[in-house]
C-alpha cells in the first residue's frame, strides 16, 4: 500500500491529503491515456518522498499554461503540478513516459 509505506517513511507534518491526490491523479492519468502495464516506485529524493509512474504508452507531456475551465484535458497534471514539490514529466519514443513527482512529505531523519 503506497500511503502506509509513506507514513512510514515520512514525518507527521507531512501534507498527506496532497500526496494522496497527486498519487491519484498519477495513477489515472496512466489508466486512462496509456496502453500496457506500468510501474510504480515511492522513493526518497533530497529529503521528501517521491512517486515515479513509469508506463509504455504513447506518450504525453505536462501543458505548459492552464486550460480553459471547461476544458477536461490537462487539469489532472496541472493539479499535480501545483501540488507536487516538483515534477518532471519524461518521454522517450517508442518506450513510454515516466512522471516523477516529489511529494510535499519530508522523510524522517535517524
Amino acid at each position: 500500500d503506497i500511503f502506509a509505506h509513506l507514513r512510514t517513511i515520512g514525518r507527521e507534518d507531512g501534507d498527506y491529503s496532497a500526496a494522496e491526490l497527486i498519487v491519484g491523479e498519477l495513477l489515472s492519468n496512466v489508466a486512462r491515456h496509456a496502453a500496457g502495464t506500468f510501474d510504480v516506485h515511492v522513493g526518497e529524493c533530497d529529503g521528501h518522498a517521491i512517486l515515479e509512474v513509469s508506463d509504455r504508452g504513447s506518450g504525453f507531456s505536462l501543458p505548459t499554461a492552464p486550460r480553459h475551465p471547461l476544458e477536461q484535458s490537462g487539469h489532472g497534471l496541472n493539479l499535480v503540478r501545483s501540488l507536487a514539490r516538483k515534477l518532471d514529466v519524461r518521454h522517450v519514443p517508442g518506450k513510454g513516459t515516466t512522471v516523477h513527482a516529489e511529494l510535499p512529505i519530508p522523510l524522517r531523519t535517524g
